[in-house]
């Protein structure tokens, strides 16, 4: 059993079963089967985020994005059951135990095994992810100091495909970055390395402060706001201490023709572009909204 980050849904791993159920907690009704194939023995935890779940399924795990029903990777290198499953706060990593009497971590965003431990069982992340509990086969226990590395990260999608990157750009905070792929713009908060939002597809520019992202298309230049609201529950919890990202909808400003390439004034407030089928360029008063008179023509 695992009961979702906001207390609402209940996941149910069984034995002998081909599914997992994820109920609605206060009314008992079964909202959603997940079909991870039959297993003698099922164990359940659910990403930080509430949006993807991990079950075991014998001697492999899998990770699920529950609302869209969609079976994102397969973890495998236990050779025995798995028996239990836990995620690291930030959802970077995720730790299992099995029959097999190894602890392995994951990174959740590849699939791949970082590390294997012999002989614990009985796993558990400490709320501020800085340590991890693991009682061995006996009277002994362990405590586990764990330092996922921030300088090198392999940052995935959460729709679980592989997905060719364009063009991209990082806050100037530092915390978020915005990059074009095959099926939209994908950000990134990369103190954590969760993926946050997917946006229209299009070439993305943040403005100074991060507090709005431009993606620029064939429609014209989308200007998406953005805000960190404070979460007061997942702060006092150790989790996502920045608070939650609120992106609001799109306003668009029409452009004279498709953009190729665009660049951002040092103040934030104009826009170079051009477009290489029209064979100019333009100035883009980002305060006014309204494209500069000339035509820088190439």
């Amino acid at each position: 059993l695992a009961f979702h980050p906001d207390n609402r849904r209940l996941a149910v791993g069984y034995s002998a079963s081909s599914n997992v159920s994820i109920f609605d907690s206060g009314t008992g009704e079964l909202l959603n089967q997940i079909p991870v194939g039959e297993s003698q023995y099922q164990s359940v935890a659910w990403h930080p985020q509430g949006i993807r779940l991990a079950v075991s399924q014998d001697k492999f795990i899998q990770l699920w994005d529950v609302d869209a029903k969609r079976k994102l990777a397969t973890l495998s290198g236990h050779v025995q059951q798995v028996q239990r499953l836990t995620f690291h706060p930030q959802g970077a990593l995720l730790a299992s135990d099995s029959w097999d009497g190894t602890l392995r971590l994951w990174d959740t965003s590849t699939g791949r095994q970082v590390m294997q431990l012999a002989g614990t069982v009985y796993l558990r992340f400490s709320r501020d992810g800085r340590r991890l509990g693991a009682a061995t086969n006996g009277a002994n226990a362990q405590l586990l100091e764990v330092t996922p590395t921030i300088e090198y990260r392999t940052l995935a999608s959460n729709l679980g495909v592989d997905e060719a990157g364009y063009d991209g750009d990082i806050s100037s905070d530092g915390r978020l970055l915005a990059m074009d792929m095959d099926s939209g713009v994908h950000l990134w908060d990369l103190p954590s390395g969760r993926q946050v939002a997917i946006l229209l597809k299009g070439k993305p520019l943040f403005l100074p402060e991060g507090r709005e992202v431009l993606i620029s298309n064939e429609a014209g230049l989308h200007r998406h706001p953005i805000r960190w609201e404070p979460m007061p529950d997942r702060i006092a919890n150790g989790i996502d201490p920045g608070g939650g990202l609120e992106i609001g909808p799109p306003r668009t400003i029409p452009l004279p023709a498709v953009p190729t390439r665009f660049a951002r004034s040092h103040d934030g407030r104009t826009l170079g572009m051009v477009s290489e089928s029209s064979g100019m360029g333009w100035l883009l008063d980002l305060d006014s909204e309204t494209v500069g008179q000339e035509r820088l023509i190439h």
